[in-house]
């Protein structure tokens, strides 16, 4: 709240110098000078229009913007530097906190969190750190867009980045009373429905894990059988084995927003989990030389075996998680029951997945040309002769 005169120009005789004062929440701040474009402008005695321009600079800055927030700094001024909670940069900070704090209850995956830490240090502060989270609107989330555009990044990675912001701003808005959620760009990729030659049938995943070291198959076969994220099957612990009718299943803690599933594994893949040693630091059902599975581990070695088995155009989370999904359609499974199964939150994404392979049309053609009426009634007339 301003006190006393809000704002002034006065000669100072010891200074020689035009002074642009302020009061700004019960403190004083005074200006001899004003720095445009990188140049810095001394208010001496001639100099006393662009003073006065810049009194009605920082009026300007006062006024509330067009939803009634007062997001003025008298340390912008000064230092072209923010230092309020609604500031940008420190809001990502404590948005990410919070996220991070998700981890330790399971209700976030620690790969997603690092992926959000690396889109706010490379991208979002970048471009937006030094601007009140207020003042983030329609054009300032369009140039960030285009600017991204610019680059040599893959559509893919720049939607990633986009939705990550969206969520951001979007958590922003329900936070701060008056904020609306900004509008953003169309900058989403078109969904595709994926080519046969994008996903292995049962017996061509059967071919990669004959190529995959017998230490590693359970979790390969858990991720090709089963169609686990990889950050699910990696993060699996061994109190999540539990029984259903005799038969071993594990409780999956589901990422990206699905509800939790239970998944009743392949008694083959069951027979050899029942038979990994237990470590002794952690409680990680799959473990390599003791240690938990890292993301790029797990990557190498379901790509060397696709590599191996003669499928060097597929993705190896082509060949696990989308692959089990398009063998559900095949088998006849309901939309529902893929949608559980592969832990999806909307079934605009199962839907993805309901390949049609031509081989399979058999099963559901027309097995006679003719309404069976139709045929009763034809026999009938060659009996007669006519």
């Amino acid at each position: 709240m301003l006190h006393g005169p809000s704002i002034w120009v006065s000669w100072k005789e010891k200074r020689q110098r035009w002074e642009v004062g302020f009061w700004w929440e019960g403190k004083p701040y005074t200006f001899y000078s004003w720095v445009i474009q990188g140049k810095r402008y001394s208010f001496t005695r001639d100099m006393k229009p662009i003073a006065e321009q810049f009194k009605s600079y920082i009026r300007g800055k006062m006024q509330p913007n067009e939803d009634g927030f007062c997001t003025f700094e008298p340390g912008q001024i000064k230092t072209g530097r923010r230092k309020s909670l609604y500031t940008f940069s420190k809001w990502v900070d404590m948005w990410l906190m919070e996220y991070a704090l998700k981890i330790e209850t399971g209700d976030i995956s620690r790969e997603y969190v690092a992926h959000l830490n690396r889109y706010s240090r490379l991208y979002w502060v970048p471009a937006l750190g030094c601007l009140d989270i207020r003042e983030i609107k329609k054009p300032v989330i369009k140039k960030f867009y285009l600017d991204l555009c610019k680059k040599t990044y893959s559509k893919k990675h720049i939607q990633n980045i986009m939705d990550a912001l969206k969520k951001l701003l979007n958590d922003a808005s329900e936070d701060i009373d008056g904020l609306h959620m900004p509008k953003f760009p169309d900058y989403k990729i078109k969904p595709k429905s994926r080519e046969r030659g994008h996903w292995l049938k049962e017996h061509e995943q059967d071919r990669v894990i004959a190529h995959v070291p017998d230490i590693h198959k359970p979790i390969v076969m858990t991720r090709m059988y089963h169609g686990l994220r990889e950050s699910e099957v990696r993060d699996l612990r061994i109190k999540q084995l539990i029984k259903i009718k005799g038969r071993l299943a594990i409780d999956v803690h589901t990422r990206k927003g699905g509800p939790d599933r239970v998944i009743v594994l392949e008694p083959d893949l069951a027979d050899l989990i029942q038979a990994i040693p237990r470590p002794l630091k952690h409680d990680y059902l799959y473990h390599w030389h003791g240690q938990p599975y890292a993301k790029t581990t797990l990557w190498k070695i379901i790509r060397k075996a696709l590599d191996e088995a003669g499928f060097k155009h597929i993705t190896p989370n082509d060949a696990c998680r989308h692959s089990h999904a398009s063998q559900l359609w095949r088998r006849g499974a309901s939309a529902p029951e893929v949608q559980y199964i592969m832990g999806h939150s909307d079934i605009r994404t199962t839907m993805i997945y309901s390949h049609i392979d031509p081989a399979d049309q058999e099963r559901y053609a027309r097995r006679n040309s003719l309404h069976p009426v139709d045929t009763v009634r034809m026999t009938e007339t060659t009996r007669d002769g006519t």
